[in-house]
């Protein structure tokens, strides 16, 4: 009986570390469809304040239109901040929903950093100034997404490996 038990926890352990791969390579596969979609959101903000002259409000609203979840949370929280937060800044209103919007994207750390420089710049400048950064932001978001989509099979399918062998491995080492 005692065998059996422990022959049913080593299979518990490989099957959670095959799911802890399968949750890292899910992450790897989802980052480049959100860095395009960021990249799109950009440019659809980026026409409605230099071409519309849309109030930011209502342009964060039709950036996060649209895209699909749950990179439309993040143009959302913005626009719901600067709706509801009575003399918050464009910057502190982005700031705000990066925070909120953080535990949804799969985007790493130089991800975060183009997306707070974007910050900086909303509502606080004209509108060539404005358009100059929300350009840069993406074409920095295309980078980064070409950067991504060069080798993500590799990492997920290494993540996977990592953590079936990682279950294994402890599955060995309690037996």
């Amino acid at each position: 009986m005692s065998a059996w038990l422990r022959l049913a926890g080593a299979v518990l352990l490989v099957g959670a570390g095959w799911a802890l791969g399968a949750a890292a390579a899910q992450r790897h596969r989802r980052r480049p469809q959100e860095l395009a979609a960021l990249r799109t959101a950009v440019q659809v903000l980026l026409t409605e304040i230099d071409v519309g002259l849309t109030p930011l409000p209502e342009a964060l609203a039709r950036a996060g239109a649209a895209v699909g979840y749950p990179v439309a949370a993040l143009f959302d929280a913005a626009r719901g901040a600067l709706a509801g937060g009575r003399g918050i800044t464009g910057a502190e209103a982005w700031r705000r929903a990066l925070d909120e919007a953080a535990p949804l994207l799969a985007l790493n750390a130089e991800d975060w950093d183009i997306l707070a420089g974007l910050g900086a710049c909303l509502g606080r400048s004209d509108r060539q100034d404005q358009r100059r950064h929300l350009q840069l932001a993406a074409a920095r978001l295309d980078a980064a997404e070409r950067r991504a989509r060069q080798g993500w099979e590799d990492r997920s399918r290494v993540a996977v490996y990592l953590g079936t062998l990682g279950g294994a491995l402890l599955a060995v080492a309690l037996l």
